[in-house]
C-alpha cells in the first residue's frame, strides 16, 4: 500500500503536506483514469504535497515495484477488496509518471494508450488480419514472431537476449532466456533431458570447492530448476511463492504449539523440532 505516499498527503493529522491551494476543501476528482491524472496534477501543483512534487520518474521505480508485488499479492489473496486497492495503488504510479511526462513535455497519454492500442493490434492478426490459428501455441509462436520482427534487425536474436530487463525478477529473467533459445530448436526433446540436468547440476554444486565455484553451481541449480519449471508449465515465481507461504504456515504452527506447552522453540532438539515440523506438515495439508 501507499504507506509513504499516504503519510505525505495526509493533510489532516499534522503530517507533512500542509492543507491548502487545490486540496482544502476536499476537492473531488472523477472515478476515472482522468480522474487519477487530475489527482496527480493537483498534488504536484502549486498548493499541493512537497513529498509528491519532490519525486521523479527514477525515484519512484521502488515504490512502484513494491506495489506491483502487492497487487500480486492480493490477487493471489482472492479478496475483491484487496484487489480494487492494490490494483488503484499501481494505476496511481502509473499515473503519476504520466503527470510527470507531461510536466517535461515527454510525451502525453494519449500517447501511451495510441502505442499500447496499435501494438495489441499488430500482435492479434488473428482477430484484427487475415492470419489463420488452431491452437494456444500458434497463437503463443505468432506472437513471438510479431515481436522479434518488430526489432531493428529482425534476425538479431543476440538482441533479443539484451533486450530482457536487467530489473526482472531473477526467475523470471532466466525463464525469459530460456524462451529465447527455445524458439530457435536450442532445448531438450523432452522433460526427462531436463530432469537429468537437474541431476547433473546437483552433482556439480555438491562438487564445488571453492566459494566462487560454489556460486556459479548453486546458479546452475536454479537456473536447471526454472527450466524444469517451464518445461512442465509451472511459474517458477508462483511455485516458490507457494512453497514460502506452505513454510510460513508450518514454522508459524511449530512456534506456536512450543509456545502453547510453555517451551521455547529454539531451547527443543532436532528430534523435538523435526516432531513438530511433521505434525505441521499434517495440520497444514
Amino acid at each position: 500500500m501507499l504507506r509513504v505516499y499516504e503519510a505525505a498527503v495526509n493533510i489532516t493529522s499534522g503530517r507533512p503536506c500542509a492543507e491548502s491551494g487545490a486540496m482544502r476543501g476536499h476537492r473531488k476528482f472523477p472515478s476515472t483514469f482522468e480522474g487519477l491524472l487530475q489527482l496527480g496534477e493537483a498534488l504536484r501543483g502549486p498548493g499541493g504535497c512537497a513529498w509528491d512534487k519532490s519525486q521523479t520518474t527514477t525515484s519512484l521505480k521502488s515504490l512502484f515495484l513494491e506495489e506491483c508485488y502487492e497487487f500480486v499479492e492480493a490477487i493471489d489473496s482472492g479478496s475483491d477488496e484487496n484487489i480494487v486497492e492494490e490494483m488503484g495503488d499501481v494505476l496511481f504510479h502509473i499515473g503519476l509518471q504520466l503527470c510527470m511526462a507531461k510536466e517535461k513535455d515527454s510525451f502525453r497519454e494519449s500517447d501511451v494508450f495510441s502505442a499500447i492500442v496499435d501494438k495489441m493490434i499488430r500482435r492479434h492478426p488473428h482477430i484484427f488480419g487475415g492470419s489463420k490459428v488452431s491452437s494456444i501455441e500458434d497463437i503463443e509462436k505468432q506472437w513471438s514472431d510479431i515481436k522479434r520482427g518488430e526489432n531493428d534487425n529482425k534476425t538479431d536474436l543476440a538482441k533479443n537476449l539484451d533486450n530482457v530487463p536487467k530489473s526482472m525478477p531473477a526467475l523470471l529473467r532466466a525463464k525469459a532466456f530460456q524462451d529465447i533459445a527455445a524458439e530457435t530448436g536450442f532445448d531438450w526433446e523432452d522433460v526427462d533431458g531436463v530432469l537429468d540436468k537437474v541431476l547433473e547440476e546437483i552433482q556439480e554444486f555438491r562438487q564445488a570447492k571453492t566459494k566462487e565455484d560454489v556460486h556459479a553451481e548453486l546458479g546452475d541449480v536454479l537456473f536447471s530448476i526454472v527450466n524444469l519449471a517451464r518445461w512442465v508449465g509451472a511459474d517458477s515465481e508462483d511455485a516458490l511463492r507457494a512453497s514460502s507461504e506452505r513454510f510460513k504456515g508450518r514454522f508459524k504452527s511449530m512456534l506456536n504449539q512450543s509456545s502453547r506447552d510453555g517451551i521455547s522453540f529454539s531451547r527443543l532438539d532436532s528430534d523435538q523440532q523435526n516432531l513438530l515440523w511433521q505434525h505441521a506438515k499434517t495440520e497444514k495439508d
